[in-house]
């Protein structure tokens, strides 16, 4: 018997693929930010750095919607 961790469906292993990528990105963003609030001397990344987790959650968003289109339960 396998296991599959990502899921037993197309769609499920889509949108948990999709999921894993966000956290995988947003974390290192998070990371950063957090760094910034720690001191660090690059106060001018902030801007990009929010912009950047906002480009991630709308593609996040935008990608779940697109996979649960094509794969209609």
């Amino acid at each position: 018997m396998t296991v599959n961790i990502l899921g037993n469906t197309p769609k499920e292993q889509w949108l948990r693929a999709i999921d894993i990528f966000d956290l995988a990105v947003g974390s290192n963003i998070e990371t950063a930010l957090n760094k910034l609030d720690e001191g660090w001397e690059a106060e001018e990344m902030r801007d990009p750095l929010d912009t950047a987790l906002r480009v991630l959650n709308d593609y996040t968003h935008e990608m779940k919607r697109l996979v649960n289109a094509v794969f209609e339960d």
